[in-house]
C-alpha cells in the first residue's frame, strides 16, 4: 500500500501543475486608443479578451490594478467586460503644413446603381413583438474580429434574408423611480423623470403597430438606459444585445458614446435621435444622426435666402466676438465667395463693433435688403423688426438661424412686414391630415394627446422598420438614396467620408406670413 502512494499522488498532481502553467501562460495585451472623458477625468475603456487577466492588462497599460475602474460585481474579470484605465489628456494634435501633393490622372469610372429587388405583389402585416422592459437571458457576446470600415457599414445588411430581426430601444425610463412617484394635483407630469421620454415609447409601439413588410418579425426589445453610463456598460456586459440588429438611442451623450464604440466592435448600425453635434459621427460609420448639425441648418438657410434674395442688399449679422457666431459668419463667407451666381452686395456686420445706425445707412432704397441674422442677440433682431415699413416696391427679409423669444412679444404686424424665415428642426403642421389622423389614433390608444418626443418616436421608429425592410433584401445601396418623410421633418441621411456616420440633410425653413406659420422648404 505505501509503495502505491508516490504514484498516486503524482496522478493527482498533474492534472494541477497543467492547470496552473494554462493559466499563468502571459496573453498578449492589445493596447485600445478608445479614450473618454468622464467627469473631468480621462480614461481608456478597454474590453476584455479572452484569457487576458487584471494583472496582464495592468502591465500592458503601466498602471496598478487598484487603479481600474470594473464595472462588474464579479469576482474576476468577464470576457467583454469593458474596464476603465486611467490615462493623461490625449495631446492636442498639431498641424504641420505640408505641401499638396501632384494629383494623379486616372480614367473616369462609371457605376451603375443596383436597382432593388421587386417587391412581391402579396404582402402581409408584419408581426411586431415590443419586449416592454424584459430582455433576453443569454450571457455570451461574440468575440471581436477585424474589418474594413471603408466599405463595411454599406454592406452589413447586403445578407441573405432573414425573416426574424431585432431592434434594441434604449430609453432613459427611471423604472428605479417608479415606486417614489407622488402625483398631486399640482404635480408637474413632465418634471418626473420616468414621464419625460414615455411619449416616445408611446410613439414608437404606434409606428410597430402600423409597420407592414414581407414576411419579416421585428422584434423591439426595450432597455432603460439613463445619462449614466454605468447602466450603458452593465447592458452590454450583460450579453443581452446578442442578435440586435439595430440600435436605437441611447438619449443622453456619455451612455451613447459607450454603447456607439460598442456598436463599432459589432458592426451594428447605432441612431441617435436627439443629439446636433457632429462629433458623434468622428471615427464609427455605424452612427445615423437624425437631427441634423448646425451647420447644415445654416447651409440650408444659405441656400434659400440666396435664391430668393436674387438683386437685394445682403447683410450677413453676427456677433464676431463669440465663437460660434464667427464660425458661423466664415461658413457665410464662404458660401457667398463660391456661389455659382455673383452677388455684389453682400455686406458682413459684426454687431459685437458695428452701431445699429451702421446698419440702417448701408440700407437700399430701391431694390430691398436681405438680413440673414447668425446672432443670439434678441435686442438687434428686435431692432430690425421694428426697422422700416414695408412698402411694395422695397421688399425687406429677415432670415434667423433660430426661432427669438421676441417673435413671441413683437406685434405680427412687423413679422409679417419682414417676412420673417427661421430654421426649425422639429416643426408639426397641425393642419395636416396625417397629423390629425394620428393625434386620433393616439388618442384612442392612450386616453392623452400627443407631445413632441410622441411624434419623435413615431418618425424615427418608422424610420428603422423601413430600413429593416430594405435590409431584409439589399439595404446598403439605399442608406443614402431612400428619402422618408416623417411628421416632423424629411430623413435623408448622407455619409460625409468613409470612417464617418451618417447624417440628415433636411431641415424646416418655416416663414410667418400672416400671423401663420408656413413651411417653405425642408
Amino acid at each position: 500500500m505505501m509503495k502505491k502512494i508516490p504514484l498516486f499522488i503524482l496522478l493527482m498532481l498533474f492534472p494541477g501543475t497543467f492547470l496552473f502553467t494554462q493559466t499563468m501562460t502571459p496573453v498578449p495585451v492589445q493596447i485600445s486608443e478608445h479614450i473618454e472623458n468622464i467627469d473631468g477625468r480621462y480614461y481608456i475603456l478597454h474590453t476584455v479578451k479572452p484569457q487576458q487577466t487584471l494583472f496582464s492588462i495592468s502591465r500592458a497599460y503601466g498602471v496598478a490594478i487598484e487603479q481600474i475602474r470594473r464595472t462588474s460585481d464579479m469576482p474576476s474579470i468577464q470576457v467583454d467586460e469593458i474596464l476603465f484605465i486611467p490615462t493623461s489628456p490625449p495631446p492636442t494634435p498639431t498641424v504641420i503644413a505640408t505641401p499638396p501633393p501632384t494629383p494623379e490622372i486616372q480614367e473616369p469610372i462609371t457605376q451603375t446603381p443596383q436597382a432593388p429587388q421587386t417587391r412581391r405583389e402579396r404582402r402581409q402585416a408584419t408581426t411586431v413583438v415590443i419586449t416592454e422592459y424584459k430582455v433576453e437571458t443569454e450571457t455570451e457576446i461574440e468575440t471581436d474580429y477585424e474589418y474594413d470600415y471603408t466599405d463595411t457599414a454599406r454592406r452589413v445588411f447586403d445578407n441573405p434574408p432573414r425573416s426574424v430581426l431585432n431592434v434594441a430601444l434604449m430609453l432613459p425610463l427611471y423604472l428605479g423611480e417608479v415606486d417614489r412617484i407622488r402625483i398631486t394635483p399640482t404635480t408637474n407630469r413632465n418634471a418626473i423623470r420616468p414621464f419625460s421620454f414615455i411619449g416616445f415609447y408611446q410613439g414608437a409601439k404606434l409606428a410597430a403597430q402600423k409597420f407592414y413588410c414581407e414576411n419579416v418579425e421585428i422584434n423591439v426589445h426595450v432597455f432603460d438606459v439613463t445619462e449614466d453610463t454605468n447602466t450603458a456598460v452593465r447592458l452590454i456586459n450583460s450579453g443581452r444585445l446578442r442578435g440586435i440588429d439595430i440600435i436605437v438611442g441611447p438619449f443622453f451623450a456619455r451612455s451613447f458614446s459607450v454603447m456607439s464604440y460598442f456598436a463599432k466592435q459589432r458592426e451594428i448600425f447605432i441612431i441617435n435621435p436627439t443629439s446636433i453635434r457632429t462629433e458623434i459621427l468622428d471615427d464609427n460609420p455605424f452612427v445615423i444622426k437624425i437631427n441634423t448639425s448646425i451647420q447644415n441648418q445654416l447651409q440650408a438657410l444659405l441656400n434659400y435666402a440666396a435664391k430668393n434674395s436674387v438683386g437685394q442688399r445682403i447683410f450677413i449679422l453676427s456677433n464676431d466676438s463669440l465663437p460660434n457666431e464667427r464660425e458661423f459668419s466664415e461658413q457665410a463667407r464662404q458660401f457667398f465667395d463660391g456661389i455659382e451666381y455673383r452677388f455684389n452686395n453682400v455686406y458682413f456686420l459684426d454687431i459685437s463693433q458695428e452701431r445699429f445706425q451702421s446698419l440702417q445707412r448701408n440700407l437700399a432704397t430701391q431694390t430691398g435688403n436681405s438680413f440673414i441674422f447668425l446672432s443670439n442677440d434678441d435686442a438687434f433682431v428686435t431692432s430690425i423688426l421694428t426697422l422700416t415699413p414695408r412698402r411694395d416696391h422695397i421688399p425687406n427679409t429677415l432670415y434667423s438661424l433660430r426661432r427669438s423669444p421676441r417673435f413671441e412679444v413683437t406685434d405680427p404686424f412687423y413679422l409679417n412686414n419682414l417676412q420673417t424665415h427661421y430654421i426649425e428642426p422639429f416643426f408639426i403642421n397641425h393642419n395636416d391630415e396625417r397629423v390629425r389622423n394620428f393625434d386620433q389614433l393616439f388618442f384612442r390608444t392612450f386616453q392623452t394627446v400627443p407631445d413632441m418626443w410622441a411624434y419623435r418616436g413615431f418618425d424615427v421608429m418608422s424610420y428603422v422598420f423601413k430600413l429593416l425592410r430594405i435590409g431584409n433584401t439589399n439595404y446598403g445601396n439605399y442608406l443614402e438614396s431612400t428619402l422618408h418623410k416623417g411628421f416632423h421633418n424629411y430623413i435623408q441621411l448622407k455619409w460625409t467620408s468613409p470612417y464617418r456616420g451618417l447624417e440628415n440633410q433636411q431641415t424646416n425653413i418655416l416663414r410667418i406670413q400672416n400671423s401663420v406659420l408656413q413651411k417653405v422648404s425642408n
